[in-house]
């Protein structure tokens, strides 16, 4: 069939069709451009149809390459995607230990800050009593050097009395 007839077959259809309905519109005039061409047939042996079969396989092969991969891209994203939530659950973990750990910190701080005072403290009572102990001791050094010079005053007194009492005892 040749474009014309089938133009001038379309008109008179329309005009069939628009005498028929009363409450039509009116008919619309035909296209200004003409139809596009009939395909080949993919039955066809020709080379274009070869050509088009090649084209059609390879496109096939490749959708299903690309399928394939887009089935790995997204196995690889579920796979990153749990990583990452596991990876936020371990980060929340590890933020609350680290909390913990900070907060112990702080009370070991304070802790030894407090030790040290008492040790500083104890340090210092250990010197004042070591002065005092060391003045007590200088005290009681002198009392006893003095009572050692009084004992010996005494020892030569009564030897002195003992003398006198042995020449008294002679006569």
């Amino acid at each position: 069939m040749q474009l014309p007839s089938v133009l001038n077959d379309i008109k008179k259809n329309i005009h069939h069709l628009s005498d028929n309905l009363t409450n039509a519109p009116p008919p619309t005039p035909p296209p200004s451009h003409p139809l596009p061409p009939v395909p080949i047939s993919l039955s066809n042996n020709s080379k274009c149809g070869a050509s088009s079969r090649a084209t059609f396989a390879k496109a096939w092969t490749q959708s299903q390459r690309l399928k394939e991969k887009n089935v790995q891209n997204q196995q690889l994203v579920e796979t990153l995607e749990s990583i990452l939530n596991e990876n936020e659950i371990n980060l929340n973990l590890a933020k609350q230990e680290l909390a913990i750990i900070q907060s112990q910190k702080m009370d070991l701080i304070r802790q030894v800050k407090s030790l040290k005072s008492q040790l500083d403290e104890a340090k210092d009572e250990i010197e004042s009593t070591k002065y005092s102990v060391k003045s007590e001791k200088q005290v009681m050094e002198k009392v006893l050097e003095k009572s050692e010079r009084a004992r010996v005053a005494l020892e030569n007194q009564m030897e002195k009395l003992m003398a006198k009492r042995n020449k008294f005892m002679c006569f």
